[in-house]
Order: C-alpha cells, then structure tokens, then sequence
C-alpha cells in the first residue's frame, strides 16, 4: 500500500508514485524523516504537505463518458484493487462494572474489486457483484485506521481497503466529489463530513441532564485493582522508552469531582498518555470499530471505555455516560471526533458540543502537545518525542450561547494553550 500520508509528490503533483528513494514519475529525490517529507531536499512539516495534497489532489481529468447501467454521469476515476467490507454483523458486550449492555457491529469482507467514482454515484465491482449507492445517499465520508469509510443512508457501514492506495488519498478526493455534488444539486455548502455530511448549524439541546452527586464512588474489584494499577505502571515504564512527559497545572485536576474530561486527538496514545502519567479512572468514548479483536475488546471494556457507534445518533452512548457519571467517574471525549493526520487541532464537532451542553457538567480541558511526534496516525511504529500536558482549570458552558459560539470558546482555549507553549 502507498504510504497513508506521504503518497503525493510535491514536485510533480502526481498521487501513488512515491517509493523511500524517489518519485517514479519524475525521478525526485524522496525521503521521510520524523514526520518530514523531502522532496529534492525541500522539507515539508507534515501541515505543510497535508496542506499541498489537499489544495492539489484531483482526480484524473480525462473523465469517461457515462454509463447507462447506473444513470451517474460520467465517469471521474478507477481506483486499484480493494476490500469492500460491511459492519453487518453484531456483537453483544458488556461494560465496566455492567454498566451497560451494547450490540457493536462487526465487519465482514463482501468482495475484492475496485472503486468506480462517477459524478452522481459510486459503484465498487467485484467478480460475482457490483455494489453502488447514488450520492445522494452518503451520510459521511471518512478515514477508520487504514480503510476508507463512508456510510449509506439506511444501510450498516462501508469500509475498503485499498491495497495500493492511501486512504485518505479517497477522504479528500470524495469529500471534493460531494462538495461539487452538492454545489451542483444546490444542496447547500457542506460543513462537517463525519460523523454526517452536514450543512447546517446543529441548536442546543432542550433536555438537559439530571444527574445528582453520587454519595459514594464506584468500589473497584480488589483484583482488578492490583491489576490495572500494575498495567499503569507497566504502560508508563514502556512509554518512558519513547517519551518525557511534562505536566503543567496539575492542580487543576480534581480526582474525586464529577466532570467531562475533553482531551485533543494527536494520537491512538491519546487517552493511554492520559491514564499512565494523570489518572486511569476517565472512562473515554471509543468508535465501536475498535472493540473489534476480543482481547481488545476485554481490555477496554475493563477500561472503562464506552463504545460510540459513528454515523448516527446514538442515544445510548449519552445514557451510558450519565452511568458512569452517576458512579463518580468522569467521562472522557474527543471533541474533534478523530485524529489528526498532521499534528494540528481539528474542529470540533458540533455533535459533542451539543452534548457537552446538556450535561452541566464541569469540563476538564487536558491540551496534549508532541503525541503526535511520539505515534502519529500514520507510522507503524514509535518515536522518540518530549510530550506535554497542560490541565486548564474546569469550568461549565455558559447557558446563552449558541452551539457554535461553545465550540470556537472551546477551540480558543486549546489554541491558546498550545500556542503559548509553542512560544515558551
């Protein structure tokens, strides 16, 4: 597979022609180092190049004249081989302490053929069937580890998996493609792609959270206490080979008060950097793609991470929260909804806002810095990096702003932090 961020020459702006030495197509000295590309001995930050692929990534412009069968238009691209597989199987799991009962979907390979992007549709062949789904149908298009993902309206989620392709080289290539389906059809300007295409600012909740103070925290198991105290202390040693830690406002972390615990997304090491330097007791929201592996699965239902189902609204991921917010735990989120691709802070979801508005619950910022340099999105491996946290101190959401005007308040406290300690 091409490399899920580097696959896109800078100097002649061709995709899929990069190899650790040079660019097939016009022979440019090529090489990785950290999280740098350099093209000819021109570095380029990982910002900076995300920043040229997604201004200059195109599909091919020799489009194919359209094919009745599906009645999309033209035919805009052809990618190489791919998986095509489907959340179409369900699980069932149990959560921390049965706390909650949830059916998860599990994926299952449908077939392995290519994608063909048409402009009014999508249609993937394979050798026995041919799958399609007009654009008017797609809920979201994303990225999931290494697979491209998007959702069909009334249909379990797609994923494929290209064997020679980035997906994220199909994330900017199809959310373009649905802008200008959009543009086209005057359907409005698109402002979130995932968790769903949305073009319209989301409004507050009317119902709002009634949650009491617990008279006493959850008990844990003596067992599982010895057990997860010494993963932590495991966890911690093993990041120590990689990572210095530094952690400012330590004392804004009150351990034993209720709270949602907002974290930025650098990092699959994210919420583990969390547990092992700050407090194992934050029970994080996780896509339920991630409790795929049974033994995974184990270790973060005993975690205490509380499965979301992307794509939809979920009311049981806000009832599993009040669960353990009711047992004195705090509840860990990831406004931006995913990680990074580049180091840089994402937007916030309007979605997780919202929610965060309705609960009236104290929110706990915790600004990570350098994760991204320690595992980012796309390396395989670790790297040595000087991580740092900063703990701003918990406050709650003003009542009389709109859910936009909560989300650039919360933006702007996560910026401001990171750049001034960029600036130190």
């Amino acid at each position: 597979m091409a490399h899920p961020l580097f696959f896109f020459c800078p100097n002649c702006r061709k995709a899929d022609t990069l190899n650790r030495q040079s660019c097939k197509s016009c022979n440019a000295e090529i090489s990785v180092q950290g999280t740098e590309l350099l093209c000819n001995g021109k570095p380029y930050s990982s910002g900076d190049y995300y920043d040229l692929i997604q201004a200059h990534l195109t599909f091919s412009s020799d489009s194919k004249a359209a094919d009745a069968q599906f009645n999309y238009g033209k035919l805009l691209h052809t990618s190489h081989a791919g998986k095509l597989r489907q959340g179409s199987r369900q699980v069932s799991v149990t959560g921390y302490h049965r706390f909650f009962k949830e059916r998860l979907r599990e994926f299952q390979v449908l077939g392995e053929g290519q994608l063909l992007v048409y402009e009014d549709g999508l249609v993937f062949t394979t050798e026995k069937n041919i799958f399609h789904w007009a654009a008017a149908e797609i809920l979201s298009i994303t990225t999931n580890g290494h697979r491209f993902e998007f959702k069909v309206k009334h249909q379990p989620v797609y994923q494929i998996q290209f064997q020679q392709e980035s997906p994220l080289k199909y994330e900017i290539l199809l959310r373009k493609w649905i802008d200008q389906y959009y543009q086209r059809h005057q359907l409005g300007t698109i402002t979130e792609y995932q968790p769903h295409i949305r073009t319209m600012l989301t409004k507050p909740s009317r119902q709002l959270w009634q949650i009491a103070l617990p008279k006493s925290s959850e008990k844990q198991y003596f067992a599982e206490n010895i057990i997860m105290g010494s993963v932590r202390n495991i966890l911690r040693q093993l990041c120590r080979l990689w990572i210095s830690v530094d952690i400012r406002g330590k004392s804004n972390w009150h351990k034993d008060q209720l709270g949602i615990v907002i974290v930025n997304h650098q990092s699959a090491m994210d919420p583990f950097v969390v547990a092992a330097f700050l407090d194992r007791r934050v029970a994080f929201i996780t896509k339920d793609t991630s409790f795929s592996a049974g033994i995974v699965r184990k270790f973060l239902l005993w975690a205490m991470s509380i499965p979301t189902t992307r794509y939809q609204t979920n009311p049981s991921v806000v009832r599993n929260m009040r669960a353990f917010l009711k047992k004195g735990i705090k509840v860990g989120v990831f406004p931006e909804g995913e990680r990074c691709w580049d180091g840089r802070l994402l937007p916030f979801k309007l979605s997780l806002v919202k929610v965060m508005m309705a609960s009236r619950q104290a929110i706990y910022p915790i600004v990570l810095d350098k994760v991204y340099d320690f595992w980012p999105r796309w390396a395989n491996t670790p790297r040595s990096a000087k991580v740092t946290m900063d703990i701003v101190a918990p406050f709650c959401l003003l009542p009389d702003l709109s859910v936009d005007q909560q989300r650039d308040f919360l933006e702007n406290i996560f910026k401001t932090t990171l750049n001034e300690r960029n600036s130190s």
